[in-house]
């Protein structure tokens, strides 16, 4: 331990934003257990030569050498003789105006096993590179200013790494690093793009109330514990094929995000924003979507390749209007790992909701009749598997009930499907009355003129008494015989159910 008198005179009063730099209302990040009896973080660096103060706290840079590789010099001290000074690993408060240690990663022996780190509001006048560096324990950066680039990549931590309230004039890059502690970027302001992709949180993480001006990428990147993103600005965002399972994304903004084939099961995602989503492909079983918000550009159910197939078909098109827990969602020769119709059915139920909320009918169509294709599905094989005659019976009707529901109605969604029957209904009939000669005329004497025989009918006349037969406005001046008479009454049936299914459906829609 360096004589009382040898030591840096550099102090920072946590109550006095003004001794660390900071402005009025601002926080200060030094962990209270750095704090002397008196309430002061003091530096515990040696004086440089004849200054007041230490290589890092004193004014201008050191001669012969940077501060950099004053740093360097710390780090080496605290890996070859780790009981020298607990205190070396604290350089709080410093300036650098270079710090580039990714350059001698695996050259290095300094560098093998960096110890712990407490670099709270320090300031980095040009780009700061720590990649490829493995970090055994904790790594405080929190309240930092960073000037230019901030880049961490292929970097391991395996203790906490702390971002919290940095100020990054520039580009933060994490990608392809490993946190196996407890990671946290909160409350950051980044002027730059801000890049995770392929990075692994083992443990916690939180991005909440964060500012990324430029956008954030999240692709490939795991969590592999819950993660906090609330409040935040992601606007954007791409972070397709990311584990997103547990986490916390409340009040965040995902406005014209890519986030197709994510993990979203069982995260909070109440009250964010999702105009113009991208959701295609991602699972959201259990994802809480309360309050949140979409348009008429958010994609939600579909494959993320819908735009770039090639072999495009009306059957793919339909295929592709599905959650990925649908049975149907996958190609025709691949039945995909992820099918369950009980979560399929979930998840369609929430989006319907969701829809309903955001006045987005046509999703919330979409999502219905998805649900009920399920349980239609159930049913079927319902039909298969029961083992006694009861069961297979009642899942025979119940699977003939949601068939006739899908032909004739579309599940009460498409009054079109009623019209189509109703008109197919009348033209089969008309056919039927005239090939069997089961309709007459009541008065014969009184269309001769056409030049037909008095007991019979051209085809416009039997598709007008059919008409008239199907919506129940009576016989006119035509008259059914022998077999007829049946057909006349069956129609007279088919035109009342199908008349009230139209309107029933179109009921529902007006409601809707």
């Amino acid at each position: 331990m360096p004589d009382e008198s040898e030591v840096c005179d550099y102090k920072i009063d946590p109550d006095d934003p003004a001794s660390w730099g900071g402005s009025d209302g601002d926080e200060c990040y030094i962990p209270n257990e750095l704090l002397d009896s008196t309430g002061y973080w003091r530096c515990p660096h040696k004086k440089y030569r004849d200054n007041d103060r230490c290589v890092f706290h004193m004014d201008g840079e050191p001669e012969n050498k940077t501060r950099e590789d004053y740093f360097l010099i710390e780090l080496a001290k605290k890996t070859t003789t780790p009981d020298e000074d607990d205190r070396l690993n604290e350089i709080i408060g410093a300036e650098f105006s270079k710090l580039n240690l990714g350059r001698l990663s695996g050259k290095d022996s300094r560098l093998d096993s960096i110890p712990p780190l407490h670099l709270e509001h320090c300031e980095f006048n040009n780009r700061a590179n720590l990649s490829g560096l493995s970090f055994e324990d904790d790594v405080f950066l929190n309240g930092s200013s960073f000037h230019s680039d901030l880049v961490i990549t292929d970097g391991v931590f395996n203790g906490q790494a702390g971002f919290r309230g940095i100020d990054v004039h520039g580009l933060v890059d994490f990608s392809d690093s490993m946190f196996n502690g407890r990671m946290r970027l909160n409350y950051a302001t980044v002027s730059g793009r801000v890049n995770l992709s392929g990075a692994t949180f083992s443990q916690y993480c939180d991005l909440s109330g964060s500012e990324f001006d430029s956008g954030l990428d999240m692709t490939s990147i795991a969590f592999g514990a819950r993660a906090s993103i609330e409040s935040l600005n992601l606007q954007g965002i791409t972070a397709h094929g990311s584990d997103f399972k547990g986490s916390n994304l409340s009040g965040s903004d995902f406005r014209n995000a890519n986030l197709r084939n994510c993990n979203f099961e069982s995260a909070l995602m109440n009250r964010i924003s999702m105009e113009g989503i991208d959701l295609r492909g991602s699972c959201l079983f259990g994802a809480a979507l309360g309050g949140a918000t979409i348009d008429g550009n958010s994609q939600i159910l579909g494959r993320p390749n819908q735009d770039n197939s090639s072999n495009y078909s009306i059957w793919n098109h339909l295929r592709a209007q599905r959650c990925v827990y649908d049975p149907l969602y996958a190609s025709d020769d691949e039945i995909d790992a992820a099918f369950n119709i009980d979560k399929a059915k979930s998840v369609y139920k929430k989006i319907e909701v969701l829809a309903q909320q955001n006045a987005a009918t046509s999703l919330q169509r979409e999502a219905f009749i998805r649900r009920q294709d399920l349980r239609k599905l159930t049913h079927k094989r319902a039909t298969i598997s029961k083992d006694s005659i009861v069961g297979k019976s009642v899942g025979f009707v119940s699977w003939v009930k949601s068939s006739l529901s899908r032909s004739l109605m579309l599940y009460g969604e498409s009054p079109w499907r009623v019209v189509a029957w109703s008109a197919v209904c009348i033209v089969l009939y008309s056919f039927l009355y005239i090939n069997g000669s089961m309709i007459t005329q009541q008065n014969p004497t009184n269309f001769t003129s056409s030049g037909n025989p008095p007991s019979s009918v051209s085809y416009i006349e039997a598709l007008y008494y059919s008409t008239l037969i199907f919506t129940t406005l009576g016989f006119d001046v035509h008259r059914p015989i022998e077999a007829g008479r049946l057909l006349t009454t069956t129609e007279a049936a088919l035109g009342a159910v199908l008349v009230s299914l139209l309107v029933f459906v179109l009921g529902r829609r007006a409601v809707r």
